[in-house]
């Protein structure tokens, strides 16, 4: 009993270890995309301003309108490409890559709104990514963490009986669950909240 419970209370350090490396990435790929929007190219900001006011013209407008299926796609795919890198070992080194790549774009994303609309374009920001980031990017950790831990089981099954059990002990329902859910969440509220509260800033400014 004492030596399940201490495998356990093992797998749990493992997890929270695996999870808190990946916020780690996520992170270190959003400081990067906040260094990049400062050193963009002139030119290249430009272009990306007029294609970002045009869009928020029609927002303003109502001339855009939000289908589930946009909103699922754009937020569950990086899910879909964690589920593909975790069937094979590449996942362990390309579901931290995907993690850095994510946090790039969403930094990067708010950043420019920031350099271009100073804090209108902030808000927008927050409002457009931020606010749907509190639910998918837990969740995307607790699916990353899962799909790393069944990548390194594929690189590590040829050990000891023991080394298996320890990795079948890791909480894969658990973690996937409620990656899933985080998932749902994020995309209901992308869908429904997130129209309604750019609607409101635009009354305001």
């Amino acid at each position: 009993m004492g030596k399940r419970e201490r495998q356990q209370g093992d797998i749990s350090v493992l997890t929270s270890r695996v999870f808190g490396s990946l916020s780690i990435v996520f992170l270190l790929g959003a400081l990067i995309g906040c260094v990049f929007t400062v050193f963009a190219e002139e030119n290249g900001v430009v272009e990306l301003g007029q294609y970002l006011s045009r869009y928020f013209e029609l927002l303003k407008t109502n001339e855009i309108k939000v289908s589930v299926g946009s909103v699922l796609w754009s937020q569950g795919r990086y899910f879909l490409y964690i589920v593909l890198f975790s069937l094979s070992v590449i996942g362990v080194v390309m579901i931290p890559m995907l993690v850095g790549i994510r946090g790039f774009l969403f930094a990067f994303s708010c950043a420019f709104c920031y350099r271009l609309f100073g804090m209108s374009g902030l808000w927008f920001a927050l409002v457009l990514f931020g606010l749907p980031a509190f639910f998918w990017y837990p969740g995307f950790l607790l699916l990353s963490t899962q799909g790393f831990f069944c990548s390194l089981a594929m690189i590590r099954r040829g050990e000891s009986v023991n080394e298996k059990f320890f990795f079948r002990g890791v909480p894969t329902c658990q973690l996937i669950i409620c990656g899933i859910v985080f998932l749902v969440v994020a995309i209901i509220l992308e869908y429904s909240i997130v129209p309604i509260v750019i609607g409101w800033i635009f009354q305001i400014i």
